[in-house]
């Protein structure tokens, strides 16, 4: 499937909106996914080791945080690497070091309100 924004349109959302989000705890190395007006930052917090998952949806020019999930499959080395994929009301979020270095993707989507639910890990341990 095709993006549901043209690359040169989430360009323009970018630097028209720019401003400084808060993100959980100390973060490091932090993977953004942005589609149209929703946005998902994952980042290690460098002080527990957590990773976490922050959805944000731009309103009236303002990045407004809609939802945070904390992934406590997390590695205690600062190497995880993350793949996160944004698309409508869709995100997968991987996470490369989780589970014994099985790796974990976890999918979430938007409800109707506008907040971000957890729907299941796709690959790796189940709760």
């Amino acid at each position: 499937s095709s993006p549901s924004s043209a690359p040169s349109s989430c360009g323009d959302v970018l630097s028209s909106s720019k401003q400084k989000i808060d993100l959980t705890g100390d973060p490091f190395r932090p993977v953004v996914a942005l589609d149209g007006r929703s946005m998902v930052v994952v980042a290690q917090d460098s002080r527990s080791g957590a990773t976490y998952a922050s959805f944000y949806s731009l309103e009236s020019n303002i990045w407004v945080i809609r939802s945070v999930f904390r992934e406590d499959y997390y590695s205690e080395n600062m190497l995880d690497t993350y793949v996160v994929s944004l698309s409508g009301t869709t995100a997968l979020v991987g996470i490369s070091m989780a589970d014994d270095c099985k790796g974990l993707l976890s999918l979430y989507e938007q409800n109707q309100y506008g907040y971000w639910e957890k729907r299941e890990d796709v690959f790796g341990p189940k709760e």
